[in-house]
């Protein structure tokens, strides 16, 4: 397999499973560099990458609010669904909330945020994974996005912009896996009811498996929406199919009425 990918400093990454080079644009100018390029890489050469992300929160009191403790995050190919990359840090938050921090069972300690990096230091990592890429994530208008642009703030740093943003809470409630929670075959569109509905592995509220439990969520109600699509779209022509044959055999019968008709004249 060869693929192509821009780099996070703009050159573009040629990679196959036996080399893996590194070229600047200026060297893939001319014409029949670009036709080999474009021969050889599936699709476009700068698609974006869909970023899966989840954060983890601690919140300590009004003033402070909640605070990042930990930033997940998956990059999906648009192509076959697959992971490509894995995103998992830890964030230490301000030093007054960890008198208040307890350790939790899915394995976020005060030891590890204690020692983690803060977020104006990891910063700049999350800034590239997430400019200018598809943003996609549970309820993320509401929570994640909103976290992201007061956390950028208070270090006075850009916000990283998404060329699109996702939030497959919202986009579920307008299909039909959301009117499942109305007749309740489905308890709620929260991510631990949805893995559980389709009997997928439990939400344990940590960033990088949620990313990965969103994803496997999104899947499974992509394929019950398709199904259900396909079903219905078949019945339709089916229905088409049979008003044709109906308005055809109507026709026939009128036509050899017509027949018996201007035989019995003659």
């Amino acid at each position: 397999t060869l693929s192509l990918r821009k780099t996070h400093d703009g050159r573009l990454r040629f990679a196959s499973n036996s080399f893996l080079e590194t070229i600047s644009r200026s060297e893939f100018r001319t014409e029949i560099a670009w036709r080999f390029a474009s021969e050889i890489v599936l699709g476009e050469i700068m698609d974006p990458m869909v970023v899966l992300l989840d954060l983890e929160w601690h919140f300590y009191k009004k003033a402070v609010g909640h605070e990042i403790i930990e930033f997940g995050a998956i990059v999906v190919s648009l192509r076959d669904l697959r992971v490509s990359d894995r995103y998992k840090y830890f964030i230490k938050p301000s030093v007054e909330s960890f008198a208040a921090f307890k350790d939790r069972s899915n394995g976020i300690t005060l030891d590890k945020i204690k020692s983690a990096r803060g977020f104006e230091e990891v910063y700049p990592t999350i800034f590239k994974i997430l400019d200018g890429n598809i943003w996609m994530g549970h309820n993320i208008i509401r929570s994640d996005i909103p976290s992201i642009k007061k956390h950028c703030a208070a270090i006075h740093k850009p916000v990283p912009t998404p060329s699109l943003a996702i939030d497959s809470f919202d986009w579920l409630k307008g299909t039909m896996v959301g009117t499942m929670v109305k007749t309740n075959d489905l308890k709620s569109l929260k991510l631990s009811a949805l893995g559980n509905y389709f009997r997928l592995e439990r939400q344990v509220h940590r960033s990088l498996p949620d990313c990965l439990l969103n994803l496997e969520v999104m899947k499974e109600c992509l394929g019950v929406i398709g199904l259900r699509d396909l079903v219905e779209e078949a019945k339709k022509k089916k229905k088409r199919k049979t008003r044709v044959s109906k308005r055809k055999r109507s026709q026939s019968r009128s036509t050899l009425l017509l027949f018996f008709i201007w035989k019995l004249d003659k």
